[in-house]
């Protein structure tokens, strides 16, 4: 899948969800692919990265 270099994905999660450390994972894969993807359970602080 090609990607434009300009691209953020932020990721909004819930810190108590069971499915949090595949969340990282996927977070992990995506960077390590060359993506800008972050994950966050908190809305401002993925608002603010994706401002960046």
């Amino acid at each position: 899948m090609n990607m434009p270099a300009d691209v953020k994905i932020a990721l909004l999660t819930n810190p108590g969800h069971k499915d949090r450390d595949a969340t990282r994972f996927y977070e992990t894969i995506c960077v390590n692919r060359g993506w800008s993807v972050m994950t966050t359970f908190d809305r401002d602080a993925g608002l603010l990265w994706l401002g960046k």
